[in-house]
């Protein structure tokens, strides 16, 4: 592969087309070894099923047990219809690879070469060299033996004890006859061998019988199995590759390259190796066309071959990661490249080497860390947020970006965000954070960068005129807070009960007659405060069922996230969104009409487009049944947010498959309980005073139990006093009025607080 040096570690390159030979390969390697396991887990049943086949009706075989001439031959049918003939092979090696075990060894065949020549003898001649194939394969020597009594002889001196597994795939590309000689040669050495045959049927129905005379099939135990078909496996693909944060690849692809995709590999050819073999060309054209992006796989190549331990990253000091001593000793043209575009980085050029090497490291903690690493070494991305450990979007680079239009005339990669709607969104969240006078300044730069310069879409100008009417808002100023606009109060009631619903619609009309909007922060960090309390409700309701997990671990990223993916896909503007956004994208992409069936955008633009106040949410729970995918219902439920339309939350959580109560969701936080002290205060008087009767009665009893030397209360006991005890400290949590804090070992403390009228409440002592 080229020349080697110890600044990378063994076997990594020095130069830059071998950095870029090395980044493909260990992506490709990657890319292979996920389509694999996406084929076993999507046919784990179907494959299960046909080891016990194979192992069942071998097991009275084993040992000395000698059958007779012509004992029956077990045949399983596998049906692999629906599946593209090029996925043949690759749903077959993988199920060769679950049967090679040390029970079991198996042989790939393929029908076509089950062919008569056109000499005498034929027939023989085609089965001898399918013997003489199938020996190599399962004994992995070179041998010229092409009988049946050398793979007898051979079982009986090195495989003893391991059934035999003849895979032929693609069955009807087999000749007759060919087929027909061999089922008699495996049929007669099953009296000394256990071994079993698998055809590969492109079709459904009684194909085989009109292949082989019933005098053969006679001599068989046939049993059908049937595999998922190619959509279902495209389905998982793509989920794996843009939807799931668990496994994340060393590489993205942009959504232009996605498009590209999708229009000449999933409408077409519904291929999944297809589809493979394109990413491996899209991963060609992109480690050649960006060389920056060749340095985090070659530093994850590393961390896998080394199995270095994740290293330390202090922010006074940078420690060493063991793997990269020194920036310096990158290649020459990286490090010029790098030298060039220092400003990208940093505000000033002295400190670019510093920032790149905390960027090496974090990529290397972790694999969630790859995507801040990969903006800071990636040029074209340098403006979604590259300054020092990742600390996000700053001014200076907003200001740098908006006064030099020329920056996104050059770019290549991210040309479509030039529309700025990406950097709107991240505006919003830095607008009570920058000084009003700046923004409005930065804000009509912008103006005149879409419409002079470019001359994009009118929705990106929208969006910056609902920027401009909120900084001009004469109702706020600087460091006051805004009030909360309509649509967060509806989405904050579902946390209220009915009677405190009823409460806070009469205290909302005495606020204002016209709220003000509010900010996208403000939106965003009440979205991911429901995302939280919905994960933890979740949570609680499935125990042990980690795939379930509806935020999938990462809530508040997620609903970061999906924040302003909300934004691009309302503005119908294609934005190419860097790094981990890409996963977010693939839900409202146009990937496949069945990559939900029925899915919820179709159900969600209906809703988008219905002119009344109110949602119908019959339509959309229709479209959350059956295990749909939690990242479309958090997208939904934004996407309803951004457009400003009432939200029960209630209603909305009764619309989720799982059926997610309300009284379940735990408190928002001390924030919310100031914010909903007033809302629904005279309907929520007596709840304090219920749970303070509820807790002196259960101390009464925890002392007698105590005088008794009786066990303590358990926190899951069904006593119907402690069921009443912690109903109503539910509801306390769910009005705003009670404050949860920390639960330690035997002990379980709550304070109540509402004005001071209630007295506080601590030292109840249960068993989690």
């Amino acid at each position: 592969m080229g020349s080697t040096t110890q600044a990378f570690g063994d076997g990594v390159p020095s130069d830059s087309s071998d950095m870029l030979q090395l980044a493909y390969k260990y992506c490709s390697a990657r890319l292979k070894k996920k389509v694999n396991g996406i084929v076993q887990d999507v046919n784990t049943q179907s494959f299960q099923n046909v080891v016990d086949f194979v192992r069942k009706n071998n097991s009275k075989k084993q040992g000395n047990v000698v059958g007779r001439i012509g004992t029956p031959l077990p045949v399983g049918l596998l049906v692999v219809g629906g599946i593209s003939s090029i996925d043949h092979a690759k749903s077959f090696r993988v199920l060769c690879s679950l049967l090679n075990t040390d029970m079991c060894c198996s042989a790939n065949l393929h029908g076509g070469s089950l062919l008569k020549s056109k000499v005498w003898n034929a027939h023989s001649e085609a089965v001898s060299k399918t013997l003489n194939s199938l020996l190599k394969q399962v004994s992995g020597l070179e041998t010229d033996a092409d009988d049946a009594c050398a793979l007898a002889n051979w079982h009986e001196e090195c495989g003893r004890g391991r059934t035999v597994a003849v895979v032929v795939e693609e069955v009807e590309a087999a000749d007759p006859e060919v087929l027909k000689e061999l089922v008699h040669v495996l049929s007669d050495l099953g009296s000394k061998i256990p071994i079993s045959l698998l055809l590969g049927l492109s079709t459904l129905g009684n194909h085989l019988y009109d292949i082989l005379p019933s005098n053969v099939v006679s001599r068989t135990i046939i049993q059908k199995f049937e595999t998922k078909p190619s959509m279902q496996q495209m389905d998982a693909l793509i989920e794996h590759l843009f939807l799931d944060l668990h496994d994340l690849l060393p590489f993205s692809l942009c959504p232009r390259t996605i498009s590209y995709l999708d229009e000449h590999f999933l409408r077409r050819d519904m291929s999944l190796d297809a589809f493979e073999k394109s990413i491996h060309f899209a991963l060609v054209n992109h480690f050649f066309a960006e060389p920056l992006c060749a340095i985090l796989p070659c530093f994850e190549y590393i961390a896998d071959r080394s199995h270095s331990k994740p290293p330390e990253v202090n922010t006074g000091e940078i420690e060493s990661a063991g793997v990269l001593k020194d920036v310096n000793k990158l290649p020459e043209n990286l490090l010029e490249r790098l030298r060039k575009n220092s400003s990208l980085f940093v505000g000033s050029s002295g400190d670019w080497k510093k920032h790149l090497q905390l960027a090496i490291q974090m990529s290397i903690r972790s694999r969630r860390e790859w995507v801040l690493a990969l903006r800071l070494l990636n040029i074209s991305a340098a403006h979604v947020g590259c300054t020092g450990a990742g600390s996000g979007f700053t001014f200076r680079e907003l200001h740098r970006d908006a006064s030099d239009p020329s920056y996104f005339a050059k770019s290549t990669d991210y040309g479509n965000m030039s529309s700025g709607l990406h950097l709107v969104a991240k505006l919003r969240s830095k607008i009570e954070e920058l000084p009003r006078d700046s923004v409005l300044a930065l804000v009509e730069k912008w103006e005149d960068l879409l419409q002079g310069k470019l001359g994009l879409l009118a929705d990106a100008l929208k969006e910056l005129e609902d920027v401009k009417e909120e900084l001009q808002s004469p109702t706020l100023s600087q460091g006051t807070t805004e009030l909360p606009s309509k649509d967060f109060q509806d989405d904050k009631s579902g946390f209220l009960s009915n009677s405190n619903a009823q409460a806070e619609s009469d205290s909302e009309n005495k606020l204002t007659s016209k709220p003000t909007r509010l900010s996208a922060a403000r939106r965003k960090g009440a979205l991911i405060a429901h995302v939280n309390a919905l994960a933890l409700s979740q949570k609680q309701n499935s125990k042990g069922h980690a795939d379930r997990d509806i935020t999938r671990g990462v809530g508040a990223r997620l609903g970061d996230l999906l924040f302003d993916v909300a934004v691009h896909h309302a503005a119908k503007c294609p934005i190419n969104l860097p790094g981990a956004e890409l996963f977010c994208l693939s839900a409202f992409s146009s990937l496949k009409q069945s990559f939900l069936e029925p899915s919820p955008r179709h159900a969600l633009e209906e809703v988008l487009q219905n002119p009344t106040q109110h949602i119908p949410f019959g339509k959309l729970s229709s479209c959350m049944q059956g295990g749909s995918n939690h990242h479309d219902w958090y997208v939904a439920y934004q996407s309803l947010q951004k457009f400003d339309r009432v939200v029960d939350m209630q209603e909305w959580c009764a619309s989720f498959s799982d059926g997610v109560s309300i009284k379940q969701l735990p408190s928002t936080g001390k924030a919310d309980c100031h914010k909903h002290r007033n809302v629904g205060k005279q309907a929520a008087d007596s709840r304090p005073q219920k749970a303070v009767r509820l807790t002196q009665q259960l101390r009464q009893r925890k002392s007698r139990s105590s005088a008794s030397n009786t066990r303590r209360f358990d926190w899951s006991s069904k006593d119907p006093l402690v069921v009443r005890f912690l109903q109503s400290v539910r509801e306390l949590q769910i009005s705003g009025i009670v404050r949860p804090c920390k639960r330690r070992q035997g002990e379980y403390v709550e304070h109540l607080v509402h004005d001071g009228s209630v007295p506080e409440v601590e030292g109840i002592e249960m068993e989690d």
